[in-house]
C-alpha cells in the first residue's frame, strides 16, 4: 500500500512536473509572439508615416509643376521632409529585427524617386517646363508608384504578422490554460477562462477595425466578400452586414473594374500594386479610394483575397486642380497659352471629313482695356475680362476652343469651317458681343475689339497660324479698332 503511494505521489509529481515544463515553454512562446506582434505594430506606424511624408512630397512636387519654378521657402520644406524620410528608414531597421518579415529595399526606392525628383526640379530651374512634364512621367510618377507600392505591401505584411502572432500567442494560452485545467480537472473554470479569451480578443481586434482609417476586406475567388472591416461605415457608409456576401466588384465604378479584375486575377507571386479606383458610396457619389489586393488564397489564415483601400478623394482631387490650373488661366477658367498650343497642334493635325472644310485661328486683343484697369481699377478690370470670356464661350460650338493667352488677349481655334466666309460670320459675331455694354461696379463699360484671323494652309505650323493671326489683329488695330482684318 505504502509502494503503491509513493507510486502515485511520484507518477503524480512527475505529471505535475511535465505540466509546468511545458506551461513555462508556453509562456515563453507567448512573451515571444507577444513582442514579435508588437514590433510588427511599430513597423507598421511607421511606414504609415512613411507614406504620409512620401504623399507630402509627391504634393509638394505638383505644387512645383503647377507653379514652374521652386521657391526657396517650399525648398527648404522638402529637404526637411527627406530628413524625416531618412529618419523613418533608420527607425524601421531598428525595429524590424523581431520580426520574420523581410523589408525591402526602401532606401534604395527613396533614393530614386529623390534623385527623380531633383532632376525634375533642376529642368524646372532651367526654365524647360515641358521637359520637366516629361521627366515627371517618365521617372517622378513612376518611381512615386513603385515606393508606394513597396510601403504599402510591407505595410500589409506587417498588419498581417501581427494579426498572426496575436493569433499565436492567443493559441499558446489556451492551449496551456487547457493543460493546467485539465491536470487539476476544473474543465468548466478552462472553458469559461477560454470563452472570456475569446471575447476580449474579438473586443480588441473590433476595436482595432472600427478605429483604423483604412477598408480591408476579404474575398473569395468569385470575388464576393466574406469579411469587411467596420470602417467601411466610415469610408462607404454602409454597414458590414449591408455588403457581406455581395461582389466587390459592385461597389467599384465601371469604368475602373477591369483594371480591378486584373489585379484580383493576378498571380499570387506577384508584388500587389496600388490602383486607382472609384468606389460607390452609400449616398451616391464615387469617392477616389486607393486600393491594394493581396492574393492569400494559400494562407491557411486568411485563404482568400485581401482587399486594402483608403480614401484618397483630397489627395486626387489636389492633384487634378493643380493640373487644371497648369493648363488653365486662374481669371477666367479658359485653357491657357500651353494648352490652347496643344489643342491648335491638334487640329492641325486632323484631316478635315472634306477639301471644303478649313481651320482658322482668331487673335482677339480689346481696345482700350488699359483705361479700364487705370479709371476703374484692376478688380474692374477683371471683372471685364471674366464677362468677354463667358460671350467669347456663347459666340462659339462646343468642339471649339477659346483661350486667354494673357492681359486682354484672347484666341480662338475654330474646326471644320466651310470657307471664309463662315470664319467671317463668326468673328463678327465675336465683335459684336464685345460691343455690347458690360455692367461692372453699377456702371457699363462699353468696349471694342481689333480682331486678327488667319486661315490654315497645309504646311502652316501652329506657331506660325497664331502669329498670322496676331499680325492681323495689329493690322485691324491699327485701321482704328473695333474690326476684324485677315492676314494676307
Amino acid at each position: 500500500m505504502v509502494s503503491l503511494n509513493v507510486h502515485f505521489f511520484v507518477r503524480r509529481w512527475r505529471v505535475f512536473g511535465v505540466v509546468v515544463l511545458i506551461a513555462v515553454v508556453a509562456l515563453l512562446e507567448i512573451v515571444t509572439f507577444i513582442e514579435q506582434s508588437a514590433a510588427a505594430d511599430r513597423s507598421g506606424h511607421i511606414l504609415a508615416d512613411l507614406a504620409a511624408d512620401v504623399n507630402l512630397q509627391s504634393a509638394r512636387e505638383w505644387r512645383v509643376m503647377a507653379e514652374g519654378a521652386l521657391s526657396s521657402e517650399l525648398q527648404a520644406e522638402i529637404e526637411d521632409s527627406w530628413g524625416e524620410i531618412e529618419s523613418a528608414l533608420g527607425a524601421l531597421q531598428a525595429a524590424t529585427p523581431a520580426t520574420t518579415v523581410p523589408l525591402e529595399d526602401l532606401g534604395g526606392l527613396v533614393a530614386r524617386y529623390r534623385s527623380a525628383m531633383s532632376d525634375e526640379f533642376d529642368v524646372i530651374a532651367a526654365g524647360q517646363i515641358a521637359e520637366a512634364r516629361v521627366v515627371d512621367e517618365a521617372r517622378v510618377d513612376p518611381a512615386f508608384r513603385e515606393l508606394h507600392a513597396q510601403i504599402d505591401d510591407l505595410e500589409m505584411r506587417f498588419a498581417v504578422f501581427a494579426d498572426q502572432r496575436r493569433t499565436f500567442a492567443l493559441g499558446s494560452a489556451i492551449a496551456t490554460l487547457l493543460l493546467a485545467v485539465g491536470a487539476i480537472g476544473v474543465l468548466l473554470a478552462l472553458r469559461d477562462a477560454g470563452r472570456r479569451a475569446t471575447e476580449e480578443s474579438e473586443a480588441r481586434f473590433s476595436a482595432l477595425a472600427q478605429n483604423t482609417s483604412d477598408v480591408t476586406a476579404i474575398v473569395d475567388q468569385a470575388g464576393t466578400m466574406r469579411y469587411v472591416t467596420a470602417s467601411v461605415a466610415r469610408v462607404l457608409g454602409y454597414r458590414p452586414e449591408d455588403v457581406l456576401g455581395r461582389p466587390f466588384g459592385d461597389l467599384v465604378h465601371p469604368e475602373d473594374r477591369q483594371a480591378l479584375g486584373d489585379e484580383l486575377s493576378a498571380p499570387a507571386d506577384r508584388t500587389p500594386r496600388p490602383v486607382l479606383t472609384r468606389l460607390l458610396h452609400r449616398d451616391g457619389s464615387w469617392p477616389w479610394c486607393e486600393t491594394l489586393v493581396a492574393n492569400l488564397l494559400a494562407e491557411p489564415a486568411i485563404r482568400g483575397i485581401v482587399i486594402t483601400t483608403r480614401d484618397v478623394t483630397e489627395r486626387e482631387n489636389l492633384r487634378l486642380d493643380l493640373a487644371h490650373r497648369a493648363t488653365h488661366d486662374d481669371l477666367t477658367g479658359l485653357p491657357n497659352r500651353a494648352l490652347f498650343a496643344d489643342r491648335l497642334q491638334h487640329a492641325l493635325a486632323r484631316r478635315p471629313e472634306t477639301d471644303l472644310l478649313d481651320r482658322a485661328v482668331l487673335f482677339l486683343d480689346l481696345d482700350g482695356f488699359k483705361t479700364v484697369n487705370d479709371s476703374l481699377g484692376h478688380v474692374a478690370g477683371d471683372e471685364v475680362l471674366r464677362a468677354v470670356a463667358g460671350r467669347l464661350l456663347a459666340c462659339l460650338r462646343p468642339a471649339d476652343t477659346v483661350a486667354r493667352l494673357g492681359g486682354d488677349e484672347f484666341a480662338v481655334v475654330l474646326e471644320d469651317v466651310r470657307g471664309v466666309p463662315q470664319v467671317e460670320e463668326v468673328a463678327d459675331r465675336i465683335l459684336d458681343a464685345v460691343a455690347r455694354p458690360i455692367p461692372v461696379s453699377g456702371q457699363e463699360i462699353r468696349l471694342t475689339a481689333s480682331l486678327g484671323i488667319a486661315i490654315a494652309r497645309p504646311d502652316v505650323s501652329a506657331e506660325d497660324l497664331l502669329r498670322e493671326a496676331d499680325s492681323a489683329m495689329y493690322l485691324a488695330k491699327r485701321r482704328g479698332g473695333g474690326l476684324r482684318a485677315q492676314f494676307e
